[in-house]
């Protein structure tokens, strides 16, 4: 044990000069894939974001005071690894940490004066590691090496305190109307190719920033053309696809600039710090190009993949009661059924429900339409000029739900889920179209759950939480539930029959077509309910796990004059406005 001690005394800083490598070299390739949303990598890219910053500080201060002790009978460090006074440095780069993560959260952002303060300490004690050492004295020639490592060093760290400062949501409105931000607009249209709205994208950067900052489109400075590019969107020769790939375009830049070094290497003083050569007044075409190159084919990166994670989080009613998709396995059945019952006694049902039964689905074009659908629907309404969308089938029901959804949001959503599940499940059809819209209907109201559920932080709208208002679902349904079966049969007919008895009014018509889309198009509308209600800071935070579907609702609702985005009193919708057609009352 002696033996191995003083073998780890004298490779220590070896090693933690190694391990501190291997963590960037794993940052470096792992760092971008939380904008597709690789929860399964989250955590561990957690972990080492933390650990490499530790490392290297520790291993530069191991490496300081190594310059004054012998760490071996021979003599000092620095006789035995003459190169030893470039691991300082060396250091300083790793602490400028890469390109692809700066941020691992939105809260990191903020804490930017902090890793000021500790880029001036670092290097001082970087610049002491050297000047105590004595192997650039013994050969002259590796002076000019060790000072362009000093300078690389002090520029990547300097990058990182940059980025987090420009990430920060405090700071991100805060760009002015210089040569860089007022970019000419580009009009996008039916033809428009992916460089172009790669280079629209970029030009309205800037107003995409206000906008994640919480200003309204009215309250953001004139000179970066708001009205342009809402106009441009808002289009009839802008296609559906263009108009998504947009504002996917648009995510992914804004995710970029939150949590990478990308909102750094788009100002001149950072291309002037990253390669000062290139710093001429071709910087803004040269930001151009670099963007082009991340965001094409060039480098790998294909038109049709998405930057952002393109998922809806699925949650069901049915799972919370445990009767939804059965393990394959008897045994595995049984064991989850224990576990179940585990986490009842103790309370923690509805926490392992939601480690569980939560699920991910794509978002398709089906979903995509039937947004862009709605909100031509609803410019063409009253409101925007036109007439107001008939629900021949669910008035009545809408109706008395329009009366409680402002209220008590989490209850109604419950309740509509709930009978959603009993709707389609009763559907006979099996024709591609039905099938189709029976699949949305489920992703849309699995969605709103999911919101609910795991991240009622997004939705500002509810007053009382998801787990009080299922508990208490739950309750009041296994009193009525008097037999052991809990087979998704008689789940499903004691859910109806609980709800009839909870309210007559309750009931939705036969299941066809037509029925199937004005379900559809009313969880359509609740869901754009909740984006326009949202906080942006929320989007902000969610982009560093990929971004939320509500994400993209939110963005290309604003580009449409759509939400809260808009001012009071703005020729756009008002919120109370736009209350009233989410919420439905405009039916009365």
């Amino acid at each position: 044990m002696g033996r191995l001690l003083r073998l780890f005394n004298e490779w220590e800083i070896q090693l933690l000069v190694l391990l501190s490598f291997v963590l960037q070299i794993f940052l470096f390739f792992t760092g971008s894939l939380r904008q597709r949303g690789a929860k399964f990598l989250s955590g561990i890219i957690w972990i080492a974001y933390l650990v490499a910053d530790l490392l290297a500080v520790y291993a530069l201060g191991l490496l300081s005071k190594s310059q004054e002790e012998n760490t071996t009978h021979k003599g000092t460090l620095t006789e035995n690894h003459p190169l030893a006074f470039f691991w300082a440095p060396f250091l300083l780069i790793h602490l400028g940490g890469q390109d692809t993560i700066t941020a691992f959260s939105l809260e990191d952002n903020s804490l930017w004066l902090r890793h000021l303060l500790n880029l001036i300490v670092q290097v001082v004690l970087a610049l002491y590691v050297f000047w105590k050492s004595t192997a650039w004295r013994n050969v002259q020639q590796l002076l000019v090496p060790g000072i362009f490592m000093f300078i690389a060093g002090i520029i990547k760290y300097g990058e990182r305190t940059m980025a987090l400062m420009k990430g920060n949501l405090q700071n991100i409105s805060g760009y002015n109307n210089s040569e860089e931000s007022k970019l000419n607009h580009q009009e996008l249209d039916q033809d428009a190719s992916y460089s172009s709205i790669v280079c629209f994208s970029l030009d309205s950067a800037p107003i995409v920033r206000y906008l994640f900052a919480g200003f309204t489109l009215f309250q953001i400075p004139h000179g970066f053309g708001a009205t342009t590019w809402r106009s441009y969107a808002r289009s009839d020769e802008v296609q559906l696809a263009k108009l998504a790939k947009l504002v996917d375009v648009e995510l992914g830049i804004m995710y970029c600039d939150i949590y990478t070094k990308a909102a750094v290497l788009r100002t001149r003083s950072g291309i002037i710090l990253r390669c000062t050569s290139q710093a001429n007044k071709y910087c803004v075409w040269l930001t151009r190009i670099s963007w082009m190159l991340v965001t094409s084919n060039i480098i790998g990166w294909p038109e049709e993949k998405p930057l952002w994670s393109n998922r809806m989080g699925q949650y069901s009613f049915l799972s919370y009661v445990g009767c939804e998709e059965k393990p394959s396995s008897p045994w595995l059945e049984h064991v989850m059924s224990m576990i179940r019952k585990m986490a009842k006694t103790v309370g923690k049902l509805f926490w392992l429900s939601k480690l569980l039964d939560t699920k991910y689905e794509e978002v398709d074009k089906d979903i995509i339409e039937s947004f862009a659908k709605e909100i031509k629907v609803i410019l063409q309404s009253p409101f925007g000029g036109g007439q107001k969308k008939q629900w021949r089938h669910l008035s009545r029901f809408l109706r008395s739900m329009a009366r409680e959804l402002s209220d008590n949001f989490s209850a109604v959503i419950i309740r509509l889920h709930i009978l959603t599940i009993i709707h389609l499940s009763e559907v006979s059809s099996v024709d591609v179209e039905t099938a189709a819209l029976v699949g949305v209907c489920w992703k849309l109201s699995n969605y709103m759950m999911y919101l609910l559920v795991t991240h009622p932080d997004m939705l500002q709208i509810t007053a009382t939480s998801a787990e009080s208002v299922l508990e208490g679902f739950y309750k009041k349904f296994m009193m009525m539930t008097a037999t052991g079966n809990i087979s998704k049969h008689v789940i499903l007919q004691n859910l109806k029959e609980f709800l009839s008895k909870e309210d007559s009014t309750l009931s939705l018509p036969e299941p066809c077509k037509e029925t199937l889309e004005e379900t559809r198009d009313m969880w359509v509308r609740i869901i754009m309910y909740a984006a326009s209600m949202s906080r942006p800071k929320t989007h902000a935070t969610q982009l560093a796990r990929g971004g939320e579907f509500l994400t993209f609702m939110w963005l290309l609702m604003a580009q449409k004059s759509l939400g809260a985005s808009r001012e009071l009193g703005s020729d756009g919708f008002h919120t109370t406005e736009l209350h009233r057609i989410l919420c439905f009352t405009f039916l009365c």
